[in-house]
């Protein structure tokens, strides 16, 4: 049985005679659903991708779950590109604490940076 869903193509699908797991006597069956897309937004995707758009703003964008997103870039061969964290790029952990140094609160920092207080706190302990 398949249910399709929402505007970005999604279709579901859910196994009405999954296995039995024979290992255990007390399992169950085992359901599987599966969420995949049409050819279309894959190459709407990949476009993305292509344009530097992150896995998480892509997922967000199609309202997909990011191995949604990351399952179909690999079908298609392409991996992912994975950014740098905000606590490897040295010249924010030394802006941080810089302004640390001068007292700043954490608060402070983050308004000054345009990040998190949690990531200020991040980049002041990495």
């Amino acid at each position: 049985m398949y249910l399709s869903h929402g505007i970005s193509g999604i279709s579901v699908g859910v196994v009405e005679e999954a296995e039995t797991d024979t290992r255990w006597p007390m399992a169950g069956r085992n359901e599987t659903a599966t969420t995949s897309i049409t050819p279309e937004l894959a190459a709407l995707i990949l476009a993305d991708l292509e344009a530097g758009e992150s896995v998480r703003g892509i997922a967000r964008k199609y309202h997909l779950h990011r191995s949604t997103v990351t399952r179909n870039l690999r079908k298609a061969g392409v991996a992912p590109i994975q950014t740098t964290g905000v606590t490897k790029q040295p010249n924010l952990v030394k802006e941080a604490n810089l302004l640390r140094e001068q007292g700043l609160s954490l608060r402070k920092i983050a308004e000054a940076m345009g990040l998190s207080h949690p990531t200020v706190h991040r980049l002041l302990h990495a």
